[in-house]
Formats: structure tokens, sequence, C-alpha cells
């Protein structure tokens, strides 16, 4: 195990599948929800983790979600960090724009935070290295998205791809390019992490 692997080993990390349930996010042309695809990078983000010597808590391994309205969700969503007394919180979900053209993985972080920030960046930086070379978004800070701002600890959202870009909607929905996407946010944490 290389020393930068080494990095996460008995760090706390919380992976949120985004949506579930009667939520199923985004739904693509092709029928694909959004919940499901983030389920799928969520475990496999998981196997890495823990693979690297973290302990990993999950919001959820099931198509479930954890509320009976989207406020109950979300409040579930961002208390579990604190509780597990986490080092960081990864909310894996996927994106959706009017023009079709638009594409490409973004990282969103909460503005008032130092530390989300540098994950952000991290996990952005090895999305262009390993993922998609051509992918010209930028780590976004973010004052209103409540999972963010109400984390009690380093927090980002990942939106992998747009289910409205065709091309990019069509890999999303398969499991080897799921999994080169739940690998590079691996390698951006274990960069946080290394620093």
């Amino acid at each position: 195990m290389s020393a930068v692997a080494l990095s996460t080993n008995g760090k706390i990390v919380v992976i949120d599948a985004g949506h579930g349930g009667w939520d199923p996010g985004k739904v693509s042309c092709q029928n694909h929800e959004e919940a499901d695809i983030n389920l799928a990078i969520a475990g496999m983000l998981q196997m890495y983790l823990e693979g690297a010597g973290a302990t990993v808590f999950t919001t959820r391994a099931a198509d479930v979600a954890l509320g009976d309205n989207k406020k109950a969700d979300l409040h579930a969503r961002s208390v579990l960090p604190g509780n597990m007394q986490a080092d960081l919180l990864v909310s894996i979900h996927q994106n959706a724009y009017g023009k079709p053209s638009v594409r490409g993985a973004q990282v969103f972080y909460y503005e008032g935070s130092e530390q989300s920030k540098k994950l952000a960046e991290a996990i952005q930086a090895q999305i262009k290295e390993f993922l998609d070379g051509g992918n010209r978004m930028q780590a976004k800070g973010n004052s209103s998205y409540y999972l963010l701002k109400e984390s009690a600890t380093p927090a980002v959202i990942v939106e992998c791809g747009f289910l409205t870009n065709h091309d990019e909607m069509t890999k999303l929905a398969c499991g080897d390019y799921q999994q080169k996407v739940a690998w590079a946010i691996y390698l951006g944490i274990l960069d946080y992490f290394a620093v």
C-alpha cells in the first residue's frame, strides 16, 4: 500500500448516495434514474475507501429515502456526519440542464468552508486528470445547498455528469464508467488527506 493510500487509514468518511425511494432524482430520456446511478457509484467508492483503511458510513444502501419529505430527508443526511464524528462527507449526484450539449462532472462545496473547498478542488482535479481530460468545469462554491450548509464536517456534492447529455448519460449508465467515476473521487479524497 502506498504512502498516499495510508492517508485514509483510520479516517471516517460518510458517503451520501443522493435521492432514493419516493425521490428518484433526475430521470434520463432512457429512464435511467439518478438515484440508482448515485447508489452504484457510492457503493464502489465505499469499497475503494474501505480497502485503503477508512471507516465508511453510508446514508443509504438500497433504494430508500431517509425521510417522508424532502426537508426530513435532507436533514437526516446532514446530521449523519456529525453523529459519526466523520472527517468528511461526499454526496453523489447527477446533473441536468436545458441545453443537451452541456456536459462534465463538477464538485460543489460550501462557500464558507476552506476545508470543503480544498476537498472539492482535489476531487475536481482528479476528475480532470483520470476521468475526463476535456472537462472544463471548476470546483464551485455555493451558499444555499442545504446539505453543504448544514453539514458539521467538510462536505462536497459531486455532480458526476449530465443525464441530459446523451453521450454522458450513456456512460453514466454503464458499470465500467461508474467505477472510473468512483475511482476519480477516491483519488481526490486521497489527495485531500495526504496534504
